[in-house]
């Protein structure tokens, strides 16, 4: 496996994907870690913004970075995997 170039990028970009997700996965929970102190540091702004959330298009409870995160997440989370199976059924042919 080691010796064809294919199937190592196929095990490269495995372990990219890995240490990009640990790394998101990461920011993540420091992004929600202080949303949890906003809000607990300022209830009365918390219920604010729930009621500014009601009108309209709206990050609350999260951010704008959780969501554009997420959303690259789930991206990375679909398309590394498919890209590591056809590097990977590349090789043994």
């Amino acid at each position: 496996m080691l010796g064809n170039t294919w199937s190592k990028l196929s095990l490269a970009l495995v372990f990219i994907f890995l240490g990009i997700n640990l790394l998101a996965t990461r920011w993540m929970i420091k992004w929600h870690y202080e949303q949890h102190l906003y809000a607990d540091a300022n209830p009365e702004q918390w219920e604010i913004d729930f009621e500014k959330s009601k009108t309209g298009q709206t990050a609350w409870p999260y951010t704008e970075k959780i969501q554009n995160l997420g959303v690259w997440l789930r991206r990375l989370k679909v398309w590394a995997p498919v890209m590591a199976a056809v590097l990977f059924i590349v090789s043994l042919f």
